[in-house]
């Protein structure tokens, strides 16, 4: 057997595995948002909007695994040094990027890690936070389908050429949109919408309905909703 063949035969499927298992690692998702009481403050259900602030924020530990006997990767005591959105009217948690038995994925300016169950509050799913009026960002790639799961060209909604003019107006507003449904195709989100003109919240309507991926190819979500409503 040559040199060739002995080096095709062992290192190409080393190297093809390699890059198989490479090409196939899974895009990191917003799976959602966790509340952390001793960082973010406390919601009172019944009270007004907002969080009431702790009167001693606690140090919030991160562990570089969901075990509670991992090696802790950071302490952190400041809102600020956590990745956070809202989850409603000036209230604040965790972005979500994994989830495992209790404990939840979570970065911060400079690192990431897993949150102790202890430490979470009520968490918030990327699915169920999609509800009523929300917005397509800029991560959208301007489509719309006419089914959820649909890939082909043919199954894409185009705008006519009348309708550019408002339809570059409602580019300008936000994107707003109302969102419709949802379905899950093959494990992925997909999203109904209804397109509006003007701000959020206006009631005149472009009439445009069509379904969104809510994550795009590179796992960035499409579209988000409004947590100080519309």
């Amino acid at each position: 057997m040559g040199l060739f063949r002995i080096f095709a035969y062992v290192f190409v499927p080393f190297f093809a595995g390699t890059l198989a298992e490479a090409g196939t690692k899974p895009p990191e998702k917003i799976l959602g948002l966790v509340e952390i009481p001793k960082v973010f403050g406390e919601v009172d259900r019944s009270g007004p909007p907002g969080q009431t602030q702790p009167k001693k924020v606690g140090i919030l530990r991160l562990q570089a695994e969901p075990d509670k006997n991992s090696k802790v990767v950071t302490q952190l005591s400041k809102p600020d040094e956590i990745e956070s959105r809202e989850h409603g009217y000036d209230e604040s948690s965790a972005v979500v990027y994994a989830r495992n038995g209790g404990w939840y994925l979570i970065k911060t300016k400079t690192s990431k890690g897993w949150l102790a169950p202890e430490a979470a509050g009520r968490f918030h799913s990327y699915e169920k936070l999609l509800k009523d009026d929300g917005y397509l960002n800029k991560n959208w790639d301007g489509r719309l389908y006419s089914s959820p799961g649909a890939t082909k060209h043919s199954d894409q909604l185009t705008l006519k050429d009348e309708d550019q003019g408002d339809y570059a107006a409602w580019m300008l507003a936000r994107s707003s949109v109302r969102i419709l449904s949802k379905k899950k195709v093959a494990e992925e989100l997909w999203v109904e919408v209804q397109l509006f003109q003007g701000g959020c919240g206006d009631p005149e309507v472009l009439g445009k309905k069509g379904w969104v991926p809510a994550y795009n190819k590179s796992g960035t979500e499409n579209l988000w909703f409004h947590s100080r409503g519309c």
